[in-house]
């Protein structure tokens, strides 16, 4: 099996219809895991404005659609999220589930990916086993401001961030492991 056999989908830039609707106004909060439904009933206009972009994206046929809305002001030398290469949702690629259709948005400092092929071989069983594969400057970094699309597959990492921000982070997630 590879990992990161491709790059993320590039579903494209996000360019608010109306000023108001910028991510920027939106104050520091963490959301996880909110089904979509309730995401786009009480989450602030500017968040509610990308989530519809955003839906135009979906797959449609999981279990749960869920929304991670993520506003964090950061300092120099902080890193986005949990440090290191990971995938979501599961530890083990071959999850006998369906993989999952994530969309992320982030406002600046992007998402890295790895950038080629990784293989993961049958006799591992968590992603860790493969992290030392991967070269330092074996990297893909999701642009600012747009949306892009990635599964299970697809080993990324939050980046450290190089001047001090409000990054704005917004994930939908279509599963069926998380959720009703």
């Amino acid at each position: 099996m590879l990992l990161n056999q491709s790059l993320p989908g590039d579903c494209g830039l996000y360019t608010p219809s109306q000023p108001e609707y910028a991510v920027e106004l939106l104050q520091p909060q963490f959301h996880k895991h909110v089904p979509l439904g309730k995401a786009l009933a009480t989450f602030p206009i500017q968040a509610v404005k990308l989530l519809e972009y955003m839906s135009e994206f979906l797959e449609g046929g999981f279990r749960s659609t869920l929304v991670d809305l993520k506003v964090v002001d950061l300092k120099v030398d902080q890193c986005t999220c949990m440090p290191g290469w990971h995938i979501d949702t599961v530890v083990n690629p071959r999850h006998p589930s369906k993989s999952e259709n994530h969309l992320i948005f982030t406002s600046i400092f992007g998402t890295e990916f790895v950038a080629s092929p990784v293989v993961f071989s049958k006799e591992k069983d968590h992603f860790s086993q493969v992290i030392g594969q991967i070269p330092n400057d074996n990297v893909f970094t999701a642009e600012s401001n747009r949306v892009y699309r990635y599964n299970r597959l697809h080993l990324h990492r939050g980046p450290v961030v190089t001047s001090d921000c409000r990054r704005v982070l917004v994930r939908i997630t279509e599963t069926d492991i998380i959720g009703k």
